[in-house]
């Protein structure tokens, strides 16, 4: 059987188990990085916290003046952080960024945006299956199956994380749920866990060379929960 045969079973393929399936997490990002560039509103709580307890001491001990200086000073800080992250995208967010987009753009198969996220020697493998296909059939497939047999009604990417590894290279992981018309069936729903992995080109764009699906559940519509 060819991979083109393979294709519509492995999108209906239901993988039944004991529980939800749970894919291999990616390495943790660095803590500092992350809290400070990426979410920091833990750290911007804290210290708003911190800012209400010395304000509320200082009064209580009639040393307003000192409590409202000491406040004001990490209320500061945490607006410095938040806004911070917004002036900030690390290769991480950009990773991220790159996952939606890649997976809107196989969704709705829009190929043009597809194609010049997808390596020269990209490569795809599907619940462990290697598909002999280059870019262009990649590109074949998404216009064939995705544009034609599989009309997606609604994607969405429900889960993300992202890894940047070193020599330019990174990784991305997402669940996607996926409601949609198929070719001789009546709606159905799906999620799957899809892992990326990239290369940074020269230009700093990144460029997937390897698209794994690891894992798909296929169910009638109205019986996936959003």
């Amino acid at each position: 059987m060819n991979a083109h045969a393979a294709l519509p079973g492995t999108w209906l393929l239901a993988q039944l188990g004991d529980g939800p399936y749970l894919p291999p997490p990616l390495p943790a990002p660095p803590r500092l990085s992350h809290y400070l560039f990426e979410n920091p509103w833990p750290a911007a709580v804290f210290l708003l916290a911190v800012a209400a307890l010395l304000l509320f001491i200082g009064n209580a001990r009639g040393r307003a003046r000192e409590g409202a200086l000491l406040a004001g000073a990490l209320a500061a800080l945490a607006a410095a952080c938040i806004a911070l992250s917004f002036l900030v995208t690390t290769e991480r967010e950009r990773l991220v960024s790159e996952m939606r987009r890649l997976i809107a753009a196989t969704a709705t198969a829009d190929t043009d945006a597809l194609a010049p996220m997808l390596a020269s020697d990209v490569s795809l493998t599907v619940l462990g299956r290697q598909f002999p296909e280059d870019k262009p059939g990649i590109l074949a497939l998404v216009r064939r199956y995705m544009g034609g047999e599989v009309r997606v009604r609604e994607h969405a990417l429900t889960e993300v994380t992202a890894h940047v590894g070193r020599l330019g290279t990174g990784q991305t992981l997402g669940r996607v749920r996926v409601s949609a018309d198929v070719a001789g069936m009546s709606e159905v729903g799906n999620r799957s866990w899809w892992r990326v992995t990239w290369r940074k080109a020269g230009d700093g764009r990144w460029n997937a060379v390897h698209i794994e699906g690891l894992q798909i559940d296929m169910v009638q519509a109205g019986m996936l929960p959003r």
